[in-house]
């Protein structure tokens, strides 16, 4: 069976500490946070590596100077930084299907589609705690899409994942 490709309209979590703001056309790398003191599951978002970026986006200003910013910001200048992280009830599902072999975590990946914003997810807003799920917060964050690739013969199983780690009306309001 052919592998389906999931698309999820949520956001990187964290701007308010890395203040980096890619280029939306940029796959943003996941990376596994192996020694995260929070959160077990945490999955933190990073830029890719210089040659990784295509040559016609490296100069491209993504954030203009001002206060925060002392220079502007471009993808050569943020090249291998972390962006933030994946939202917690999220990563608890990401890391699940990787254990699992539903799907490779090098094959997911993250674009930002624009600047940060104030969190969108109204009444609620969200942040990492000890145990690996979502708690009342908020701030700043970047909207983006998540795409997870997913073994096609595993889509059911993949999707009970999801079910169990997210509540029901996200489920509903962010995949795509």
């Amino acid at each position: 069976m052919a592998n389906r490709l999931i698309k999820i309209k949520w956001s990187i979590k964290g701007y308010h500490v890395f203040r980096i703001v890619p280029h939306r056309d940029i796959s943003l790398k996941l990376v596994l946070e192996e020694n995260n003191a929070y959160d077990p599951s945490a999955i933190a978002v990073y830029m890719p590596e210089m040659n990784q970026i295509p040559e016609h986006l490296l100069d491209i200003i993504t954030h203009e100077a001002n206060q925060r910013f002392p220079a502007p910001q471009s993808a050569r200048s943020t090249a291998s930084l972390q962006v933030g992280r994946v939202p917690a009830n999220l990563c608890q599902a990401l890391r699940q299907l990787s254990e699992n072999g539903y799907a490779e975590l090098d094959g997911m990946m993250c674009q930002a589609l624009g600047e940060p914003e104030i969190s969108r997810h109204q009444p609620r807003h969200y942040h990492h705690y000890h145990h690996g799920h979502d708690r009342e917060g908020g701030g700043a964050e970047l909207p983006c899409y998540y795409f997870i690739e997913l073994a096609g013969s595993h889509f059911r199983d993949a999707m009970r994942i999801f079910e169990e780690c997210l509540p029901r009306d996200d489920l509903d309001r962010f995949f795509c």
